[in-house]
């Protein structure tokens, strides 16, 4: 996560709480009122694309193990009772294709243990009456397929994960700079109303409009965005502030990272 996010992030809490505790005051002030109300709203999402960006791997990888574990345990029971039907029928072809283990579903890839326990419960399904007396509940069939389901949806494919992750970013850096400019241009002058009529409400306002390392600067949102794509910085990064900037900013270029200069050979050629 980009520290300089995490940090406004963390002011706009500040700053939100001292909103929440003078309540009553701010209602006295409906030009500020309203500005306030648009600042609350907007920091939802940044929470909820925040909180997604912020995920934890080995979370997913813990869920995804245990998902698969599920879905083995519940296939393995299945292919036991359909193995004891087979054998009563003499059915080798049918005792094949469930001739499985959990130890055997262990060693199966992501989407092929997913097909394959997809085929068991179509499989199985299909003989549903015959494999009532061996124990096959209908609850039965239902619970391999949501083991399967289940397996699925932590099995996103990997360029879906990452678009997506470049998609909320993107967003997050552009409702970023929406509330930052909303403070900085609209409520700080606002609150200076507060200035005298409300000291105490005022300075913890500053204090927590302060408590990010930069302080409270008095650029442009222009010339803020500019500076940071100065900075040496990854190609979707670039791509972001270029956004960002556009936005404010029309026919505004940020420009790319230069090429290294290839060195002449000896030889000349």
């Amino acid at each position: 996560m980009d520290k300089k996010l995490i940090e406004k992030s963390n002011m706009f809490t500040n700053v939100d709480a001292v909103f929440t505790q003078h309540a009553l005051a701010i209602d006295e002030v409906p030009a500020l009122r309203a500005q306030v109300t648009t600042f609350k709203a907007g920091l939802t999402p940044i929470a909820q694309m925040m909180q997604s960006l912020s995920l934890n791997s080995k979370g997913n990888a813990a869920a995804k193990k245990a998902a698969e574990v599920l879905l083995a345990n519940r296939a393995a029971r299945i292919c036991g009772m359909v193995k004891s039907y087979a054998e009563d029928v003499q059915d080798l072809v049918l005792y094949a294709q469930v001739k499985y283990s959990p130890s055997a579903f262990g060693k199966l890839r992501d989407l092929e243990l997913q097909q394959t326990g997809q085929a068991i419960y179509d499989l199985a399904n299909g003989l549903a009456a015959q494999l009532l007396d061996y124990g096959v509940k209908v609850a039965d069939l239902a619970d391999l397929q949501d083991a399967v389901d289940n397996y699925a949806l932590l099995n996103p494919r990997v360029r879906e994960v990452k678009v997506d992750r470049k998609t909320t970013r993107q967003l997050l850096f552009k409702k970023v700079g929406e509330i930052n400019k909303l403070l900085r241009f609209k409520i700080d002058n606002g609150m200076k109303v507060m200035q005298f009529s409300n000291a105490a409400f005022y300075s913890l306002y500053l204090n927590a409009r302060r408590n990010y390392s930069e302080g409270v600067r008095h650029q442009t949102p222009e010339a803020e965005l500019l500076a940071e794509a100065s900075e040496p910085v990854s190609a979707e990064k670039q791509d972001m502030l270029q956004g960002m900037l556009s936005d404010l900013t029309p026919g505004v270029v940020v420009a790319q990272p230069s090429q290294a200069t290839a060195k002449p050979s000896l030889n000349g050629v």
